[in-house]
């Protein structure tokens, strides 16, 4: 999976890239405040859970360059089934860095590393456990803007999460969200 995730980054920057060279003046250049609501699926070893949550964070652009920093905290829907010893997130925050190019006026191409924690729980024998979690937070992702203020997002990720009954969690996520730009 991380190999896969790799390739769809390369692949999305490598073609991003040639566009970064031709001069167009509707580019974005400078500073910006934005937050937003998403919803996210997660899925690990047995197991699919939904949360949601919000997001703030600042961009600077030049050109056709963009960086951002942005923190996140979400929160879950309930148990998706009895999960057996399957944990799944009850809450999670993560602390980001994003970059990437603006590939048109509309759309930024972005690759995300960050800190993330996670409060997990699972079913066990009647009674729920909890856990709580840090790692590596990597993903892949786009925004479109629809408005001059409001983009849509979409982004596949993956955390690498430790201290889980001395063990490693890995989860992927699906994330869609709606951006306000200040």
């Amino acid at each position: 999976m991380m190999r896969k995730m790799l390739l769809i980054g390369i692949l999305t920057f490598g073609a991003a890239f040639p566009a970064s060279a031709q001069d167009s003046s509707d580019r974005f250049s400078g500073f910006a405040l934005y937050s937003g609501t998403e919803a996210v699926g997660t899925f690990s070893e047995g197991s699919a859970t939904k949360t949601v949550g919000g997001f703030a964070g600042a961009s600077w652009s030049h050109g056709r360059l963009y960086t951002a920093v942005e923190a996140q905290a979400a929160i879950g829907l309930g148990f998706a089934e009895d999960l057996g010893s399957a944990f799944e997130p009850h809450r999670t925050a993560s602390l980001s860095a994003l970059a990437g190019v603006h590939a048109s006026p509309n759309l930024i191409l972005y690759g995300r590393i960050g800190a993330a924690y996670a409060h997990l729980r699972a079913r066990r024998a009647g009674t729920i456990d909890h856990e709580h979690a840090t790692g590596l937070r990597l993903g892949v992702g786009a925004d479109y803007r629809i408005t001059p203020n409001y983009r849509l997002r979409s982004e596949l990720g993956r955390n690498y999460l430790g201290g889980v009954d001395a063990e490693r969690l890995e989860q992927t996520e699906i994330r869609f969200a709606l951006v306000r730009r200040f």
